[in-house]
């Protein structure tokens, strides 16, 4: 079945929450903490209904007028919700963060170069 730009935006919530520890998505005070229990952060339904409801939020920022940085091509989806949100963090939750969300973008993007004919 053929990937859609709603399911590498999926993908790419989930991967921050894996591999960043980091859930836009989550409630949370603004300032890098995520306002969860230890039993809400280890629930896959609470998870997978954040990262859905980014997906949706994301590519309609995406394509509104508002969104003055313009869309990404496909296979960089996953890159420039790392990037948005490494800027995003950098503004609450903090340099190691966006420094991983910016590591993660950088690799999914040589991943994308290295697909190209």
């Amino acid at each position: 079945m053929p990937e859609t730009e709603f399911d590498r935006v999926l993908e790419a919530y989930l991967e921050m929450a894996g591999r960043a520890e980091y859930r836009p998505e989550a409630p949370s005070d603004h300032l890098g903490n995520t306002l969860l229990t230890e039993d809400q952060v280890a629930d896959p339904l609470r998870l997978s209904a954040e990262a859905e409801s980014y997906a949706r939020r994301f590519i309609y920022e995406e394509a509104s007028p508002g969104f003055p940085i313009g869309g990404s091509d496909f296979e960089t989806t996953r890159a420039l919700v790392y990037t948005i949100e490494a800027a995003r963090a950098l503004c609450g939750a903090g340099c190691p963060v966006a420094l991983k969300l910016l590591e993660m973008a950088a690799e999914d993007l040589r991943d994308a170069v290295k697909e190209r004919p």
